[in-house]
């Protein structure tokens, strides 16, 4: 199939995902079997405010002469409404565990971790139709973030719990690959969108120095290898390498020979079917 021209039209929220990050700020596998992040369930709305630039105003003789504008300095936000508690997000977003008092679960809100939110990466997608009116999917991608959770109110209304997301200024896509000025045309970036025919998806694997072959989950196989577009390495001391060239790929998995070395990071950005 083609490949996709960057125009759709989008509609919904149809998925959102976050994945833990490690030092070098690549999704944290912990084996050689795939990280896939967790999945945030039941996501309503993803909302994002970014300040205006500052306009500026050349003034002479009484009047307005030119005016310009200089990028903003006021950071972005986003708010992510969810329309179920899991506390399994909470802990990953808060840094804090969830708990069991008795056969009861719990979780805290509020607690002596604020501040020190960790980082993490988010994937979130949405319908859409290409130019044709072809089903797409239309995704963002934020590389590295903090994020604070809302408790829940209680009334007559359904329950609503909503995110707090703080994207931050990178210089390198959440599989490790630095922005250059020759390809993406940026060297820093908050957010990144795309455009997919099919589930934009994003794995990664922790070598054991013996293992070559990294598969993917069963029900999230690759619609074709050509839909497998990075594959990268990272060294534990964030040496990244894009290794989508001289990697073996099938639908089922990705090959790399020699096996990388125990604590190699291997992410790999695919596409699969709905």
């Amino acid at each position: 199939m083609a490949a996709t021209t960057g125009v759709q039209y989008g509609v919904g929220l149809r998925h959102a995902r976050l994945y833990a990050l490690d030092a070098n700020g690549v999704p944290a596998a912990t084996a050689a079997t795939y990280y896939e992040g967790l999945e945030i369930a039941a996501p309503k709305a993803w909302e994002m405010t970014i300040p205006d630039a500052r306009r500026i105003s050349h003034v002479g003789s009484d009047r307005l002469m030119a005016q310009d504008f200089l990028p903003r300095i006021e950071p972005s936000s986003a708010t992510l409404r969810m329309a179920r508690a899991d506390y399994s997000i909470v802990a990953a977003i808060s840094g804090v565990t969830a708990y069991a008092v008795g056969e009861a679960a719990g979780v805290g809100y509020g607690t002596s971790k604020q501040g020190f939110e960790p980082n993490i990466g988010l994937l979130l997608y949405q319908q859409s139709l290409d130019v044709n009116k072809l089903r797409n999917y239309r995704a963002y991608v934020m590389p590295v973030c903090r994020a604070i959770l809302n408790p829940g109110s209680m009334n007559e209304n359904p329950n609503e719990f909503s995110v707090q997301a703080l994207p931050q200024i990178v210089s390198k896509h959440l599989w490790g690959i630095a922005y250059a000025s020759g390809v993406e045309g940026f060297t820093e970036a908050e957010l990144e969108e795309y455009q997919a025919v099919d589930i934009p998806h994003v794995v990664s694997f922790k070598g054991d120095g013996a293992t070559t072959n990294f598969l993917f989950h069963t029900s999230r196989q690759a619609v074709s290898t050509s839909k497998i577009h990075v594959i990268t390495t990272m060294t534990a001391l964030g040496v990244c390498t894009d290794v989508t060239g001289t990697a073996t790929k099938a639908t089922t998995g990705v090959t790399i020979s020699p096996a990388p070395a125990s604590g190699v990071i291997v992410t790999v950005f695919y596409e699969y079917a709905d």
